[in-house]
């Protein structure tokens, strides 16, 4: 498995991207998103599993809080990605995400949320040229290779803390 923050910053990068939002996508479709629009090293890629394992580490306890607030009562500084969780009859747990823009909420319709879940068919069976791949920042490229500036040691300096603060503030 690739480097967690790489994981979680690669995936908020490619969930900032028009095409993808407005549509619930299992963890597994959003990481085969992530790998085929952003073009991976095979030593990059990484699973569904791999995603809801990093996104669940306790060093993006905050990450989560935000991903799981509730629908109908947004702050003005959400990250504007949903998280639920799905439990089809005798299969295992779905963890699904949803983009939107900024201050924006899931789209309502009369069907539950878990009925409208895609998978991506049209985004990854299309063909995936040079204009239409998502460029990483150089942040996330830096996490990956393990060349990001060491902070001052204390615990709010870490790297992917200064990196999902960043993140958070840009405005698209």
């Amino acid at each position: 498995m690739a480097n967690p923050d790489y994981i979680v910053s690669s995936f908020l990068e490619v969930t900032q991207v028009l095409k993808f939002q407005h549509q619930w996508m299992s963890a597994e479709t959003w990481a085969k998103i992530v790998v085929s629009y952003c073009r991976l090293h095979t030593s990059l890629t990484f699973e569904g599993k791999d995603l809801i394992q990093c996104i669940s580490l306790n060093k993006f306890k905050g990450l989560t809080q935000q991903m799981d607030i509730g629908r109908t009562s947004i702050p003005h500084d959400h990250l504007s990605i949903f998280r639920e969780r799905y439990r089809p009859k005798k299969q295992p747990t779905v963890h699904c995400f949803y983009e939107t823009p900024k201050d924006e909420a899931p789209t309502r319709t009369g069907q539950n949320w878990f009925e409208l879940i895609s998978d991506g068919s049209e985004l990854l069976n299309r063909i995936i040229q040079r204009s239409n791949t998502v460029q990483l920042t150089s942040a996330t490229t830096m996490l990956a290779t393990g060349t990001v500036p060491v902070g001052t040691g204390t615990r709010h300096d870490e790297p992917h803390q200064l990196f999902i603060s960043m993140y958070v503030r840009r405005t698209y």
